[in-house]
């Protein structure tokens, strides 16, 4: 690891739900939760922020119930400039891609270590005794400008047999090298 300053400014990630009506928030410690924001699937929205070597944002969906069907959640991703994309470490060429694998947003053209990291999707259950965890895909498009279409697919084979709340996440790791932190395990 090569410690420098950074000295190139930051890139910034808006994140918004597509699938989501709009429901009051509450505080509930280092999270905001939006109860019942997805009453087609009766699950929650929860924001998480994590500080630590590198600060994490989880975009939780929290499932109450089975929903019955397959679930194909969709978020709008804007970035404040134009970067270079990465799928699983190869760069990508902004054609519509469906992958299970992690997601980095560098500087574009750039060796300096700035970014956005996205860690490979998964969904798990609330099982204490065995906690069922499986990964999903995840479909990446381009909008207008800086802005991409990031849909989670969570079959609903995974909810027969599950230990409800449900959760699927993407965790968002904002760090200087751009790169995903992808050591812990839900």
């Amino acid at each position: 690891f090569d410690k420098k300053e950074i000295t190139s400014a930051p890139i910034t990630q808006d994140i918004s739900p597509n699938d989501a009506i709009a429901v009051a928030g509450s505080v509930n410690g280092n999270s905001v939760v939006y109860s019942n924001a997805f009453p087609q699937w009766n699950a929650d929205l929860i924001y998480k922020v994590s500080d630590g070597r590198a600060p994490h944002l989880e975009k939780l969906v929290r499932f109450n119930s089975t929903p019955g069907q397959d679930v194909n959640a969709s978020f709008t991703m804007c970035l404040s400039e134009d970067v270079d994309i990465k799928i699983n470490d190869k760069k990508w060429n902004k054609v519509k891609n469906r992958s299970s694998g992690k997601i980095s947003f560098q500087k574009k053209n750039s060796t300096e270590r700035r970014g956005i990291g996205i860690h490979k999707p998964k969904v798990w259950d609330s099982g204490v005794e065995e906690r069922k965890i499986a990964p999903i895909e995840i479909t990446i498009e381009p909008l207008l400008g800086t802005c991409y279409k990031l849909t989670k697919h969570i079959p609903a084979s995974f909810f027969n047999n599950a230990a409800f709340p449900v959760f699927t996440d993407t965790v968002s790791t904002f760090n200087p090298l751009g790169k995903n932190c992808d050591k812990s395990e839900k």
